[in-house]
């Protein structure tokens, strides 16, 4: 399988996951999810859940994505509260919870709520943030 056929089977995984589970909108901006740009954000991570870091490592920097959506595909079929723990949001948004240093003043002041709001809930595992 070429990169390009991977990349266009892990949008139709991405949208088929937007249409089914989050009714196909980013819950920060409430943009429609055509399956390129977007990425789901686990509020809360719990033993058994598929986490994108693992992938990472085993198949690269580029190539781990497609592994992971297949996988989490199969998890979100066969455990629906899956997507109580979790948001689909764009990928820039999802860099803000990552890197919230960058700037949340660049969103609309409803959608900086909204993302405060989720950040909030959001629960980190104890020892995954870096110490300074």
């Amino acid at each position: 399988m070429t990169v390009k056929e991977e990349q266009e089977e892990s949008w139709e995984i991405m949208k088929y996951l937007a249409d089914k589970f989050f009714n196909s909108k980013c819950a920060i901006t409430f943009e429609e999810c055509n399956g390129k740009g977007f990425s789901i954000h686990h509020l809360e991570e719990k033993d058994g859940d598929i986490l994108h870091r693992p992938y990472k490592k085993k198949y690269g920097k580029y190539r781990y994505r497609i592994h992971y959506l297949r996988d989490l595909k199969k998890q979100f079929d066969n455990d629906p509260t899956l997507a109580n723990r979790t948001i689909l949001v764009q990928n820039f948004v999802h860099a803000r919870y990552d890197h919230y240093k960058n700037g949340t003043n660049k969103f609309p002041m409803e959608q900086r709520v909204r993302f405060c709001k989720y950040a909030l809930l959001t629960i980190t595992p104890v020892g995954r943030r870096k110490k300074k």
